[in-house]
């Protein structure tokens, strides 16, 4: 029996600075994949990023630290298959503008770092001229068709790597068997004291049990 030949190892080198696109990384870093691939993550330095959140990074990826100025400056940048970009407003550009005049450059892809709930086409302009665009579902793929439809733009490849809202409803537990589940979505930096933060959790505690005071 002929053993198939193994696929060579691609690497992909991710930019973040915020927690959000750290976590956003890690996720990317966790999903299977049907290739080897040597994660790098260059975490851009601020203020406040968790420990414990760099740490886990180090267990799944090489990590770098350089400013956004340094790294464009790094000719390691051509060295990679890929590279994926989560970053905001005109940091997204100056990537792109740097690697675009590169004959050999490495395929680029950007992303949100959740649900966009809102300003979708300022956000999504930024991120126009990538080779890919991942997106968190069909809805956001729907507005960027009617963004860019009639435009150079008009051929924008994308993927879907968010929320599976496109489920078979047949693929659905019933209600009444479903177990009981409280799903709460926050800002990071809100509530801002702690005291504020100790009393929404307590509301939150309150509400999941099975009583259901509050």
């Amino acid at each position: 029996m002929t053993t198939p030949p193994t696929k060579p190892t691609i690497s992909v080198l991710l930019i973040a600075d915020s927690d959000s696109q750290l976590l956003a990384c890690e996720a990317l870093c966790s999903a299977p994949t049907e290739r080897s691939v040597q994660w790098t993550i260059n975490v851009i330095p601020r203020d406040g990023t968790p420990r414990a959140l760099l740490q886990r990074l180090a267990q799944r990826a090489s990590l770098r630290h350089q400013s956004l100025a340094q790294l464009l400056r790094d000719r390691r940048l051509l060295s990679v298959d890929a590279i994926g970009v989560f970053l905001t407003g005109s940091k997204l550009n100056d990537i792109r503008l740097a690697l675009q005049q590169e004959r050999q450059r490495p395929l680029l892809f950007c992303g949100f770092n959740g649900v966009v709930l809102d300003h979708f086409i300022e956000g999504v302009s930024w991120r126009l001229g990538y080779d890919l665009i991942c997106l968190s579902g069909p809805r956001d793929q729907e507005s960027l068709a009617q963004l860019v439809a009639g435009t150079p733009f008009a051929q924008q490849r994308t993927v879907l790597t968010g929320l599976r809202r496109n489920t078979p409803s047949t693929d659905l537990i019933p209600l009444a068997k479903r177990p009981r589940r409280l799903v709460f979505a926050e800002q990071v930096i809100m509530p801002a004291s702690t005291s504020e933060r100790a009393r929404l959790v307590r509301l939150l505690s309150d509400l999941a049990l099975p009583t259901g005071r509050c």
